[in-house]
């Protein structure tokens, strides 16, 4: 009986020193973060998400983001729309609001990308697009303004990142609105 009392004790006694250190733990943890120290400059700079170099008229990002837009709309002048809403959310709720401020019918390929050439097994393009040589102009004529808004990309002289995340817990917004 004495010793079950001793056994117990010495457990009273562990759980005690185990209970307070805990604490103390805890404690240090959140004195250590209390204070922030201020950031260098160069690490402030570093976290700074940078502005494109290139006018917003310029920069065929907005182009590419407008991809999607209803036809006969600008899709640079939707894109720019688009991201400098998305700019402004700041939480998902924001995020689910600009997408269906902005929904529309997308602009859509029309057809099927099955008569364009296969590369699979080293096979030649030219024989094929030969074989399938209506079908193709059948399906350039069908998609034309989506043809003409993959052009004018290229006609843009740079194309930069004009998204900018608040964090990085910020919704991601990739450009799979076009797809």
């Amino acid at each position: 009986m004495e010793m079950l009392k001793t056994a117990a004790r010495a457990c009273l006694k562990l759980f005690k020193w185990a209970s307070i250190f805990a604490v103390a733990f805890v404690g240090v943890l959140f004195a250590i973060n209390a204070f922030d120290e201020p950031l260098k400059p160069e690490a402030a700079a570093a976290m700074r998400w940078p502005e494109p170099a290139v006018q917003d008229g310029d920069n065929g990002y907005f182009a590419l983001a407008g991809l999607s837009a209803p036809s006969g709309q600008d899709a640079h002048a939707w894109g720019r729309r688009w991201i400098e809403a998305m700019n402004r959310a700041r939480s998902q709720a924001e995020v689910e609001e600009v997408q269906k401020s902005l929904a529309t019918t997308p602009l859509a390929f029309a057809g099927s990308a099955a008569v364009l050439c296969d590369f699979r097994g080293g096979q030649e393009c030219a024989p094929q697009a030969a074989r399938q040589a209506e079908a193709i102009a059948r399906l350039t004529s069908d998609n034309a303004e989506l043809l003409g808004r993959y052009s004018a990309i290229q006609g843009f002289p740079a194309v930069a990142e004009a998204y900018r995340p608040q964090s990085l817990s910020h919704p991601f917004v990739g450009l799979l609105i076009y797809s």
